[in-house]
């Protein structure tokens, strides 16, 4: 049962894994991991918005890493996909930008184009931290 729902990827989703693994980034001295998937990298591996799912997971995985996030473009904004480990509060960061969801794992719309959102949302996380 485990390996019929969490083992049964698509082609294009692993597609779009490899190119947004490829991209992320890593700030903070390794305490954040981020990445984006834009328009085009979705059309290039012929992937749907379900296909995201997991990307942000595979970052959890990072030595070091207490935040782990993942901003998807689309036409009515940027979504983002937040998450944490130990005792960081994503929410606060979605909150921000007028989302929620809890603790460890919260989202947000940003309607700005995906390279101002990435510099607005990796202010608001590195803020965050200073705290």
């Amino acid at each position: 049962l485990i390996a019929a729902i969490y083992e049964r990827r698509n082609p294009a989703a692993v597609r779009l894994m490899g190119l947004a693994l490829a991209g992320m980034r890593l700030e903070a001295e390794g305490r954040v991991a981020w990445t984006s998937v834009s328009t085009s990298m979705f059309e290039s591996a012929g992937a749907a918005d379900d296909d995201a799912e997991g990307i942000v997971d595979q970052m959890r995985t990072i030595a070091g890493v207490e935040i782990f996030y993942i901003l998807r473009e689309h036409s009515d904004g940027v979504r983002v996909s937040l998450r944490a480990k130990g005792n960081r509060n994503v929410d606060a960061i979605a909150r921000h930008f007028g989302g929620g969801g809890h603790l460890l794992a919260s989202g947000c719309v940003i309607h700005a184009p995906l390279d101002e959102a990435e510099t607005q949302l990796r202010d608001v996380v590195l803020a965050h931290l200073k705290r």
